[in-house]
């Protein structure tokens, strides 16, 4: 399940990298949603190994697992061990919890009219608030997903993908488990042990 996890993240980030501007709905949709699944991915796997024992009641641990929340299920992490993310952390998963709560179903809402440009409105904001830039449109060439995007979306996502992963590992070993174990030379690897650069092309 981490190596499915880290697929995502993986795949998300790399689609972040390719994409030459931040004005394309189909394209930024598919960054939110593949980080989205697989940060809600690792985190339930923290929460099972954290919150499960042999006196819990299997099936209510099974639904409440049934969120899309990352924020409630990070709460949840935090309850167990002390987490060390900064409120550029914290703002992302708030801002996928949203998006695969929400914004991924305004697509098929009668009630009000669809803005397909609101996840891409949300994410430039979320830029421009941590870069203290200006992200601005411009009609001829749209807005441009400029190093310094993609670096520093780079390193807040594998900065997070790390701390989940440590914590993963830590509980992992204390019961004996080796579910933290990761294939050599996969995904996974290359985000939660290595020195990664998702512009490498040998990655």
């Amino acid at each position: 399940e981490i190596g499915v996890s880290r697929a995502f993240i993986y795949n998300g980030m790399r689609r972040f990298h390719e994409m030459r501007k931040l004005d394309c709905t189909d394209e930024v949709f598919e960054f939110l949603y593949n980080l989205s699944v697989g940060f809600e991915r690792l985190l339930k796997i923290a929460v099972v190994l954290l919150e499960h024992d042999d006196t819990i009641d299997q099936d209510k641990l099974e639904k409440s697992l049934k969120t899309h929340d990352h924020l409630a299920l990070l709460a949840r992490v935090k309850k167990h061990v002390p987490i060390s993310l900064a409120t550029p952390h914290n703002d992302l998963l708030r801002l996928l919890g949203s998006f695969y709560k929400s914004l991924r179903y305004d697509r098929f809402t009668l009630y009000s009219i669809y803005d397909p440009k609101k996840e891409i409105e949300e994410f430039c904001e979320f830029l421009s608030k941590h870069l203290k830039v200006d992200i601005p449109y411009d009609d001829m060439f749209g807005r441009r997903n400029e190093d310094r995007y993609k670096k520093f979306t780079q390193r807040t996502v594998v900065k997070i993908s790390r701390v989940f992963y440590e914590i993963i590992r830590e509980q992992a070993g204390a019961l004996n488990l080796y579910t933290y174990e990761l294939r050599h030379g996969s995904k996974a690897e290359a985000v939660f042990l290595g020195e990664i650069d998702i512009a490498d092309e040998d990655i």
